[in-house]
């Protein structure tokens, strides 16, 4: 629904009309073939992995490691070794480690943090024994971080969608029976933030503890709590930056004989969980880019809308702009933004709460856009959930 400037609310609210609520605010447009590069330091990024057990740890035989990046990237090669005491036997055997990855394409980036943890106490252990594992990764205090490069034909502007999510399960597996107890177990700490221009677009962290005991064999498929609504999308152009910070502390154990607990995901038997963060141009935005001749506009998206309504809009030049929802009474019941910005075109979502955190009634509302003296007005549509 393109919105257009009106000289008082009180005329635009007088000119609503049932079936325009229903009018789509987001056109569809054509793709253009805007790209990534990689930019920044890509070597402080780093992985590391222990282990510790009834027999020992990685510090008595130097197994223990540090990894940092080359290029922004770690492959995956998990260190893997049968852990031995007393006799050729070994008593358990570990695989740990993990990875960090990006491609990028015309259009397209996809950032990847892998773990990869693997204990297992092995049958020739006593139900006693017990083995961790323990990969971390702080893609966080050094991001990656991504320049949009625009190519030959390219409009000032486009529309990038942010599509984060966790991909693969826990699998647990206590061996049954026995004198004492048996134990698989996992802890997880896993965080991912995609801004844009240095602003949040994308946040999540999933923190849980699994445990089964005595042969009850689990698999638990793990996700962000979010799920489907941490995906979201930016307007940029040219030299725009998006930066994708992971970071993961997963320990994994198994006590008793035969007794193992692994990750699982599309990436392989013992690797996983898997954070991923997947960057598409889909096209280009409705809002103009930053041109001086270009006029106040806002689009609202989706509209009507029963969760995060996405607000795009554009300011012509540098100036003081306030972005503000009205109920039908005239009362302001959320302030988006109240800043100085310069010219060009952004994005913000609203989660239909107003200034004091409440869920807004169903209902129409106004959106009100105000920069350097030019006002539009918008009307938007708040379902019931």
């Amino acid at each position: 629904m393109s919105l257009r400037p009106c000289g008082s609310r009180s005329k635009l609210l007088r000119m609503v009309a049932p079936w325009a609520l229903l009018a789509s605010a987001w056109l569809p447009s054509v793709a253009h073939a805007f790209t990534f590069a990689r930019t920044g330091d890509g070597t402080s990024q780093v992985l590391t992995y222990i282990w510790i057990g009834s027999h020992g740890n990685c510090t008595l035989n130097h197994s223990c490691g540090n990894v940092n990046a080359v290029d922004g990237r770690i492959p995956l090669n998990p260190y893997v070794a049968n852990l031995s005491f007393g006799t050729p036997k070994p008593w358990a055997r570990i695989s740990i480690g993990g990875s960090l990855d990006w491609t990028v394409g015309p259009g397209q980036l996809h950032a990847v943090h892998v773990a990869a943890v693997w204990p297992t106490v092995s049958s020739d252990a006593t139900s006693n024994d017990w083995l961790d594992g323990s990969p971390s990764m702080d893609a966080r205090t050094t991001p990656l971080t991504f320049q949009v490069v625009a190519e030959a034909g390219d409009p000032p502007s486009t529309r990038l969608q942010i599509t984060p999510h966790l991909d693969g399960a826990i699998g647990l597996f206590p061996a049954a029976g026995g004198p004492s107890t048996t134990t698989a177990s996992a802890n997880l700490q896993l965080y991912m933030l995609v801004e844009v221009n240095g602003r949040q677009v994308s946040r999540d962290s999933l923190v849980t503890t699994m445990v089964s005991h005595d042969g009850l064999s689990q698999v638990i498929p793990v996700a962000f709590p979010s799920g489907a609504g941490n995906t979201s999308t930016a307007v940029v152009s040219n030299g725009s930056v998006v930066t994708i910070s992971f970071w993961s502390y997963i320990t994994m154990d198994a006590t008793g004989t035969d007794s193992y607990s692994q990750g699982q995901s599309t990436y392989g038997e013992g690797i996983g969980p898997a954070m991923v963060v997947d960057v598409q141009n889909i096209g280009t935005t409705d809002v103009p880019g930053a041109t001086a001749t270009s006029g106040l506009q806002v689009r609202l998206r989706p509209n009507p809308s029963s969760g995060l309504t996405h607000l795009s809009y554009a300011v012509p030049r540098t100036a003081a702009v306030r972005l503000s929802v009205y109920n039908l009474a005239g009362a302001r019941v959320a302030t988006l933004v109240d800043r100085n910005e310069s010219a060009g075109g952004r994005e913000i979502a609203w989660d239909g709460t107003d200034s004091r955190g409440r869920r807004v009634a169903p209902g129409l509302y106004v959106v009100e856009l105000m920069a350097g003296g030019e006002r539009v007005l918008g009307k938007l549509m708040i379902l019931g959930r």
